[in-house]
This record gives C-alpha cells, sequence and structure tokens, in this order.
C-alpha cells in the first residue's frame, strides 16, 4: 500500500485481501548450568579448561583460540581482549575489552602456562618457536617473536608453514578441534 501510494501515485489500487506474515517465534538453544557443567565434565584436561575459560567469562571461541600467555593478568583477575582481527573490528569497532579471570581457574592456567614454556622451549632448541605477531609488532619489538609472553594459549599440536612469512611454526589450536571435541561430549 505505501509503495503505491507514496512511490507509484496510484491511489485506487482496487480491493487487495491480504494477510500479515506471522513471525516465526525464535527460542534459543541454551544450556542449563547442570547441562554445561556435564558436558564440560565430559572433556579431556585441555579442552576441559578452554570450555571452562569460555563458559566463566563469555568470550567467544574465535577470541579464546588466539589468547596469548600475556593477556592474563592473575593480580587483578582478568584478561585483555585485543581486537586483532579484521572481523573483530567489524564486529566490535576498534577496541579492546576487559573479561573476567575466574579465580577458578587461576593454578589450571598457570599450569598450561608451565606446559607452554616446556614446548616454546623446544621449538626454540629445535630452532623455531617465533610466533605471528599482528598489526607489525614485529618490526617494532623484534624480539617479541621469541618471547614466551606472545605464545598462544592455547598452542597447535604440530608445527605449520605460516602462509604470511613462510616460516614454520606454531599456530594457535585449530577452532574445529575444540568444537569436535565438545559435539562428541554432548
Amino acid at each position: 500500500m505505501f509503495l503505491y501510494s507514496k512511490f507509484l501515485k496510484r491511489v485506487d489500487i482496487g480491493q487487495l485481501s491480504f494477510k500479515m506474515s506471522k513471525r516465526h517465534l525464535r527460542i534459543s538453544v541454551v544450556f542449563t548450568h547442570e547441562e554445561a557443567i556435564k558436558v564440560i565434565n565430559h572433556l579431556n584436561d585441555k579442552h576441559k579448561l578452554m570450555v571452562r575459560r569460555m563458559y566463566g567469562s563469555g568470550i567467544r571461541i574465535s577470541k579464546l583460540i588466539r589468547l596469548r600467555v600475556k593477556v592474563l593478568d592473575f593480580g587483578l583477575s582478568q584478561t585483555v581482549i585485543r581486537n586483532g582481527t579484521k572481523q573483530a573490528l567489524l564486529d566490535e569497532g576498534d577496541k579492546d575489552r576487559i573479561t573476567l579471570l575466574p579465580e577458578r581457574l587461576i593454578e589450571a592456567l598457570k599450569d598450561q602456562i608451565k606446559t607452554i614454556e616446556l614446548i616454546h622451549k623446544q621449538d626454540l632448541y629445535d630452532g623455531y618457536g617465533d610466533v605471528y605477531l599482528p598489526n607489525a609488532l614485529s618490526v617494532k619489538y623484534q624480539n617479541a617473536l621469541k618471547e614466551l609472553i606472545w605464545q598462544y594459549l592455547f598452542p597447535s599440536h604440530f608445527m605449520s608453514i605460516d602462509p604470511r612469512s613462510g616460516k614454520k611454526r606454531r599456530h594457535h589450536i585449530n577452532k574445529g578441534t575444540l568444537t569436535k571435541q565438545g559435539a562428541t561430549a554432548y
């Protein structure tokens, strides 16, 4: 009616018989706390820590897998989530945010950092050990590539060739690895 009367300037369009479309109700599927705990408890230790980290602070999986050691602040019990990617800029704007670091995860996260340190030392010994740094940080901080604080909190099990640089390095865990674990636990 609006199209005909305002744009096409046709006032006499005759009798129309139509019904307004019904909106479909979308029922979101959200686990209860008990259901979430059951799923988490069926995961292995590494994946359990990752899911507990997401569940305890509302981090999306895409942000979780890209966390680096340096973003954890155990003193203030917080994590700084960096914008980091083009998609993040589209989703959230050009801003960082701070999220909770659940107190019951602190010891497990410290243990995870010790594990990362062992992996990183072995990578350095093998002649590797540098990590991809975004936004030309590798130019600004030339030694940061090999520092523990820049390593991914949840590194991949395997080394791979970085398509940006052609270097062999350890990247973060693949998102699919965690989602497959969660699907099998459910």
